[in-house]
């Protein structure tokens, strides 16, 4: 899968989520040199860093020794999480990120604030640094892309009607109570 599908992707399984949203933002700042200072925290901001590798939700088994997660057939939809391949995989993933992270620190030349590690429908972490470090990152061989994370909040109330359920929304048909349940 390439980064322009990697990023519609993650776009849709954060909004899905409604709690963040990440945005392709070119950050001016510039590129700067390696440096043993910790940044002053009003200067870092959360980014997320996807791995090259695919997440266990997507995985067809291109590695020697490690079998598919995703089902073979669509009437097993569901993913196994815990099936032996998928723990396999998880396993080799969870190596993978850690080998990745302690690289970009190496890097750096500072510890990361790792905020969340994602292994199922995406591969990769949460990060805090700052653009520059993240400009850096990037170019990280075991990097996809990284973006920075963004919140988001809805902006609308037209939910019901796109999803044709006004007379819900409004306690008719015998659904009293549920005015925005």
């Amino acid at each position: 899968m390439n980064k322009l599908a990697y990023r519609l992707l993650l776009l849709l399984i954060i909004s899905a989520l409604g709690t963040t949203d990440v945005s392709a933002q070119a950050d001016p700042q510039v590129l700067l040199a390696q440096t043993d200072v910790i940044p002053a925290k009003s200067e870092l901001s959360t980014y997320i860093v996807v791995l090259q590798d695919q997440p266990l939700a997507s995985y067809r088994g291109d590695i020697v020794g490690l079998a598919p997660t995703i089902p073979a057939a669509p009437e097993q939809a569901k993913l196994q999480v815990d099936s032996p391949p998928s723990k396999a995989y998880l396993n080799y993933l969870d190596a993978q990120r850690a080998d990745a992270i302690a690289d970009v620190e190496t890097s750096l030349g500072r510890s990361l604030d790792i905020t969340y590690e994602y292994r199922i429908t995406l591969n990769g972490f949460a990060a805090e640094m700052t653009a520059a470090e993240a400009a850096m990152t990037a170019d990280s061989p075991e990097v996809l892309f990284v973006e920075r994370e963004k919140i988001s909040y809805p902006l609308t109330d037209q939910g019901p009607s796109w999803m044709k359920a006004d007379d819900i929304w409004a306690g008719l048909g015998g659904m009293s109570g549920t005015f925005g349940e």
